[in-house]
């Protein structure tokens, strides 16, 4: 057996910056410029495919990364925490949110990643004392 969580993901910032992005791609074009024919020709093709491929949103990122969505439906996903570290390491000027809501009651956290640290923040829940003012 074992214990399924539900997951979602969001982010802050960007994994990386345009600026950054750009001059990747600007470098692989100068590359590109010193070769011939058919060669040539792939490496243009895979600099546009770079250009379309990168992820839209933290998930898109993580699934690309993992290799595996653990995002769709409950599941059991062990090294969440060790994954993320790795990823949020990988991408430092993004704060990665994993939230998650386990299959027993009250299992309900929050862990915020930024440059492969962890914060974690688990679900309070407070039950008021009885205050006779408010019986209706």
């Amino acid at each position: 057996m074992g214990y399924y969580t539900n997951y979602s993901i969001s982010s802050k910032g960007k994994p990386f910056s345009e600026e950054e992005e750009n001059a990747a791609i600007a470098e692989l074009e100068k590359q590109a410029e010193s070769l011939t024919g058919e060669l040539k020709e792939m490496a243009l093709k895979g600099i546009a495919e770079k250009k379309n491929r990168g992820p839209k949103n933290a998930q898109q990122l993580v699934v690309q990364e993992l290799g595996f969505d653990p995002f769709g439906d409950s599941c059991k996903w062990y090294e969440h925490d060790k994954d993320m570290r790795k990823i949020s390491g990988k991408y430092p000027n993004t704060i990665f949110i994993l939230e998650g809501e386990g299959e027993e009651s009250g299992d309900i956290w929050k862990k915020y990643y930024l440059g492969g640290k962890c914060q974690e923040a688990r679900a309070e829940v407070i039950i008021p004392e009885f205050d006779e003012s408010k019986l209706v």
